[in-house]
């Protein structure tokens, strides 16, 4: 069982917004204030209500623009969960112990695990007991002799008390062990983790209440965290425990298995994000993944290590989502990068219908914009336009988008010329050889120049018909057949520009 889904209306930036997930795992970029953490948040809310009795805090997530109600729905297969909703009971094909299998963690989560590195038993308690069965029965058990400890019953409970201690200590070392073979044998680092204890005993004279117990985590025998250590060792090190914490629990055979991710890997270098992503897929292979980002690098680095893996086509289905110049007021829109508007746009176009044409045909440009964005690693669509500008005006434009190509001929060709000097040998072959390398490099220069002709005239082209068939405005009933053609040549267009970025 999955997510097949999701509708979120009047949440935070989105008014409207529907995905579907057509695979089983899904990445989905988004530039910050595009509403990506929106996303998460909706899942996060309608999975927390139904699985955990948490409570929904309306206000926090409502759109001010509107007056309408909020409202999220997830179609897992045949089963519906939404929300607001009379109840929240769940469907008879779905049972609450699925909680032990779904996951969420975001950048915040990851932050509060160390919040109070002073006693890190407060983060437990409050941010990862949920996460665990285990560790939560221990949490509570501790709440429960507190809440019923007396005179008469001290001596007993004590013994309870002691009795979960040691069960909690236990847990606590196979987390640790845990966490340190993630740390050195994943993320490739060199540093432990431990974890002391002070417990505490009741005050007898008064109202035999236990304090709460006192774990401090240290790393490599050293406290005071925040101050001993920078924020990327303590990211890996709230990532080990996390991810501990979610392998120690006993696998179960639920329906729903659901990890979602949410920027959570800032502050750490692409070479700590790469070992963690191949930890994710190793580890959660029969998970549904859905992965969102604002890094493109991040991004990108997913995307090559999912073709390595050969999963890319199989098993995963990319997204982009962005806010839409065409819709006023202004709202994101999210599409697949397998998605082929122009098919559609192609069978419209044969159907007479202009109107949904132009707007298959404009859905396509978006998407075409915003994987050239990517593909040069931008974060910002002035940016893109920079380049683009650069593209119609500099001959040396198109080495933007092929500068690995061009430098790799560079560096042979010199390194060839080099082993000719060096030896100080006015040799035939070698200076034939070296001729012939000339030569080709010539020809890469000249097919370089000439792709980027190609494509300065496709972009001027685009330009112009991004003002007529790309416009909303313009879709008019009049003058029939002047608007097909316009539809047809923004087609081939757009087709051709298609060709020119599947050759980057």
């Amino acid at each position: 069982m999955r997510i097949n889904h999701l509708t979120i209306k009047n949440i935070k930036f989105h008014k409207n917004l529907d995905i579907n997930f057509s695979k089983n795992n899904c990445l989905i970029y988004g530039e910050n204030g595009t509403g990506k953490s929106s996303i998460y948040s909706a899942l996060y809310s309608i999975f927390k209500i139904y699985f955990r009795n948490e409570n929904f805090n309306f206000s926090k997530y409502k759109n001010n623009s509107t007056d309408e109600d909020i409202y999220i729905k997830v179609n897992l297969d045949n089963e519906e969960l939404f929300l607001p909703n009379s109840n929240y009971n769940l469907p008879d094909s779905i049972d609450r112990d699925n909680y032990k299998t779904i996951y969420f963690a975001n950048q915040e989560l990851l932050e509060s695990i160390i919040s109070h590195s002073e006693n890190f038993y407060i983060n437990l308690y409050d941010n990862l007991k949920k996460y665990s069965s285990d560790l939560r029965s221990y949490c509570e058990k501790f709440d429960e002799i507190n809440d019923t400890i007396t005179s008469e019953n001290y001596s007993t409970h004590n013994e309870l008390r002691k009795e979960n201690i040691e069960s909690f200590k236990e847990y606590l070392t196979h987390i640790k062990s845990l966490s340190n073979s993630i740390i050195k044998d994943n993320l490739k680092e060199n540093f432990e983790i431990d974890f002391e204890y002070e417990w505490g005993i009741s005050d007898t004279l008064n109202d035999y209440k236990y304090p709460t117990p006192e774990v401090k985590l240290r790393i490599d025998n050293m406290d005071n965290l925040k101050t001993n250590f920078n924020e990327a060792k303590l990211k890996l090190v709230s990532i080990s425990i996390y991810f501990a914490i979610i392998m120690f629990q006993e696998e179960d055979s639920n329906s729903i298995k659901l990890l979602v991710l949410d920027d959570f890997l800032t502050s750490l270098d692409m070479a700590n994000r790469k070992y963690i992503m191949e930890y994710i897929f190793e580890n959660f292979s029969n998970y549904q993944k859905i992965i969102l980002t604002h890094n493109l690098q991040f991004y990108n680095l997913i995307i090559r290590s999912l073709k390595n893996r050969k999963e890319y086509d199989t098993d995963w289905e990319i997204k982009n989502i962005f806010i839409s110049n065409y819709l006023s007021p202004l709202e994101s829109k999210i599409v697949s990068k397998d998605e082929n508007y122009i098919i559609k746009a192609e069978v419209k176009l044969l159907e007479g219908e202009y109107h949904i044409c132009g707007n298959y045909l404009r859905k396509e440009f978006e998407r075409i914009t915003s994987e050239f964005e990517q593909k040069l690693e931008l974060g910002k669509a002035s940016e893109l336009q920079v380049i683009i500008d650069s593209i119609k005006s500099s001959e040396d434009g198109y080495y933007y988008i092929k500068p690995y190509e061009y430098f790799k001929c560079l560096k042979k060709l010199f390194k060839d010329f080099k082993e000719v000097i060096n030896n100080g040998d006015s040799d035939p072959i070698k200076v034939s050889k070296c001729r012939t390398l000339m030569g080709g490099f010539s020809q890469t220069l000249i097919d370089y120049e000439r792709e980027l002709e190609k494509l300065k005239e496709v972009i001027n082209k685009i330009e112009f018909y991004k003002n007529i068939a790309f416009n909303p405005s313009s879709h008019s009933d009049e003058e029939i057949e002047f608007y097909r053609k316009e539809l047809e040549d923004s087609k081939a267009l757009l087709i051709s520009l298609n060709e020119i970025f599947d050759s980057i």
